[in-house]
């Protein structure tokens, strides 16, 4: 893998009326998309890598001091990701990048790992790096053998600064990957009682029942299979 590039940069009523509209509008977007701000470790977002995941590049934003960027000579307008493996095998994730007139553009990564918990930001060092590409190759791809019950981190970069969208692919590799997580409070009850049903992991939930929080309560008369829809932040659903 190539480690080098070259150098890259008259009714005031009504008008206040209005106007507080539009603050409210502006404020309802700044919180929707604070949700989708992963530009250090600590907001880190967990990916499935079960179908394709696909987000906002982001553009003019440096990377956080601290960790061992390894192969990256330059770490522009961070994304940071983690996923965590639940058995061992081979990760093969394919990474993109794409403008806003669907252009291909130069994107970069890191990953680190293995770590037992999602306390890895303070972990992020040379010893822990399993796999990084500084290159104009396109696309990336991600390769190296992940094991079973731990975390590891990713980081993509948006080396041009141009605006458009980063594109994880699913992984290809005999790994498999966390994704939803569910629980039931009890999976044998009598007529009349109640059951509580949670799924987790997602960003939003479709149960067949139309319930859309992420737990239910149901008092089924028969046997009754209950399932959800659970979508990720970047639009995979499960």
């Amino acid at each position: 893998k190539i480690s080098h590039k070259g150098n890259i940069n008259s009714k005031p009523n009504l008008m206040r009326k209005k106007l507080l509209k539009t603050i409210s509008f502006c404020l309802l977007l700044l919180n929707f998309n604070k949700g989708f701000t992963q530009t250090t470790c600590a907001t880190a977002k967990q990916i499935w890598l079960t179908c394709a995941d696909s987000l906002t590049s982001t553009t003019n934003v440096s990377s956080q001091v601290g960790p061992d960027y390894g192969c990256l000579a330059t770490q522009p307008n961070p994304n940071w990701f983690y996923f965590k493996v639940t058995q061992t095998g081979t990760i093969d994730i394919t990474i993109s990048q794409k403008d806003l007139s669907n252009g291909t553009t130069d994107v970069d990564f890191i990953c680190w790992g293995p770590f037992s918990n999602t306390n890895f930001c303070s972990g992020l060092t040379a010893s822990n790096t399993v796999d990084c590409s500084y290159s104009a190759t396109y696309p990336e791809i991600a390769n190296f053998t992940g094991v079973a019950g731990s975390y590891y981190v990713l980081l993509t970069t948006n080396y041009a600064n141009i605006a458009g969208k980063t594109f994880l692919a699913p992984n290809t590799g005999t790994a498999i990957i966390e994704t939803v997580a569910s629980n039931v409070s009890n999976d044998t009850i009598c007529g009349g009682e109640s059951v509580l049903l949670t799924a987790s992991g997602g960003y939003s939930y479709l149960w067949n029942t139309s319930g859309t929080n992420d737990s239910i309560v149901e008092s089924p008369m028969s046997t009754t299979t209950y399932t959800a829809a659970v979508t990720h932040e970047f639009g995979c659903t499960l």
